[in-house]
């Protein structure tokens, strides 16, 4: 079995049969604690997230190639924070799209991108608890426009409720206001509070 890691060869011997998770957790052992696994090839072929963690349990043929690759944790965590702050500019510009199309009658295209835009705001929190994680610092205390990104999240699902229950009721007419004059100032709020995140993280680097 060949395993190579940022494309250096690992000189050590895998045992018959030994799971791709064992590969991983072997090799991993060598790495300095500021360096995780970012990336996994075998024989080619590139795993991603749901497909990677069906092939973890998998064993290796004696002539598999695994490729891993690593990063800095500092540079993954100001990637994704910059990512998310990217999808929150998104999410404001697609606010009048959806406000048009509640106005034109496509009533249940738009309130699907409605309930599409409150799921994401939970991806939202899930990478500053994650990016804490990554960085041994918790970033919920970090301040940002006189508030704590903390008790930003408090405010944030007080808002979210009411978009939640205007859907719920599909009160249209509410929904159209709330996308058209607050949502996009929201979406702009924390697309620059996670940028402030991002250039926090990086500053530590």
């Amino acid at each position: 079995m060949i395993v190579t890691l940022d494309g250096q060869l690992q000189r050590r011997n895998f045992a018959p049969g030994c799971t791709l998770q064992e590969v991983i957790d072997q090799t991993r052992v060598q790495l300095d604690a500021s360096r995780l696994v970012v990336g996994v090839t075998v024989n080619g072929q590139d795993f991603q997230d749901r497909q990677l963690e069906a092939e973890l349990p998998q064993p290796l043929t004696p002539d598999a190639q695994v490729d891993l690759e690593t990063a800095d944790r500092l540079t993954v965590a100001v990637g994704a924070l910059r990512a998310m702050a990217a999808e929150m500019a998104d999410a404001a510009r697609l606010q009048t799209e959806i406000a048009r199309q509640l106005n034109a009658g496509q009533i249940a295209e738009g309130v699907r991108r409605i309930g599409d835009f409150v799921r994401s705001w939970q991806t939202c929190r899930n990478v500053v608890v994650q990016c804490s994680a990554l960085t041994g610092r918790n970033l919920l205390h970090v301040k940002f426009d006189g508030a704590t990104v903390a008790e930003s999240l408090l405010e944030l699902v007080e808002r979210l409720r009411g978009l939640r229950d205007a859907l719920e009721a599909r009160d249209i007419v509410l929904l159209t206001d709330l996308a058209h004059y607050e949502m996009p100032a929201l979406c702009t709020r924390w697309e620059k509070l996670m940028l402030n995140l991002a250039d926090s993280v990086a500053s530590c680097a």
